[in-house]
């Protein structure tokens, strides 16, 4: 499959809708669109989870190969009359300049799409169960179990989650839970959390959405500092992550041509 080309000089993105074909295979019509005048669009937050793609779908009737995490989604998420704005698709992730022109949007495309999904997807029953119990009773112990999910562990959900009008909760295959039962319980509840293990950074981002942090912007050395203990498998992303959130003045021009040492060199000048 080659992408659609994009216009660098415009803020284009692509926007997938996904059904099942006649055959039941999971199907994906894409289309570019320029940002300033897209169609209602969600925004998907997932982990993407370990290489090397091993799931085929269909783009624009073209075998498209991604990892095991989207293809469940997806799978879930067949048939949704929405447009969708999935990395993992809308990139193309072998093209570095691609790659540099959407990272550079993707605090703008965040704060335009209508919703984001949070995923804690897949088939753990350890999670769903959690989810039902929660949703049922918003008990200490399942939120808990929620928040130690390794999902709040990477960099890329924080601007995921900070940015967007609405969050919405998706947990294995047909469970939503409300963002308002989520956000209040933990903010209710952060020291037993804490005493139960949970690790800050779960809690510091539902603190941080409430207190509409990002609107402000953050300055760009306290904000890696705040965040440096989450993870990505790219190093250069613990700086080009959190860009969508950095002030305007402070960020850095993001460029994956470079190297680490070049970008962290960026940072300090």
């Amino acid at each position: 499959y080659q992408h659609l080309p994009l216009d660098y000089g415009k803020h284009e993105i692509r926007l997938v809708k996904v059904y099942r074909d006649d055959r039941d295979d999971i199907h994906c019509d894409i289309a570019c669109y320029d940002l300033d005048h897209a169609p209602p669009f969600t925004t998907l937050s997932y982990m993407w989870g370990s290489p090397p793609p091993t799931h085929t779908i269909l783009v624009d009737y073209r075998c498209f190969e991604i990892r095991k995490r989207l293809y469940l989604f997806l799978s879930d998420f067949c048939g949704q009359d929405e447009y969708l704005w999935v990395d993992q698709l809308c990139i193309d992730q072998e093209n570095a300049t691609e790659r540099s022109h959407q990272v550079r949007l993707m605090s703008e495309i965040y704060k335009r799409c209508t919703s984001v999904i949070m995923w804690l997807g897949g088939r753990s029953k350890t999670y769903i169960d959690a989810a039902l119990e929660f949703k049922a009773t918003s008990d200490v112990k399942s939120l808990a179990t929620l928040l130690k999910h390794p999902y709040f562990t990477r960099l890329w959900v924080i601007q995921e989650i900070l940015l967007p009008p609405e969050v919405r909760i998706f947990v294995g295959d047909n469970t939503w839970i409300l963002w308002r039962q989520f956000s209040g319980a933990v903010l209710s509840n952060v020291k037993p959390l804490e005493v139960r293990g949970v690790p800050y950074t779960a809690v510091a981002l539902v603190e941080n959405r409430k207190n509409h942090t990002v609107q402000k912007g953050i300055r760009l050395e306290p904000c890696i500092q705040l965040f440096s203990g989450s993870d990505c498998s790219d190093p250069r992303d613990k700086v080009y992550g959190l860009m969508g959130l950095v002030h305007a003045a402070e960020r850095v021009e993001v460029d994956y041509t470079k190297s680490t040492h070049e970008v962290y060199l960026d940072v300090v000048r």
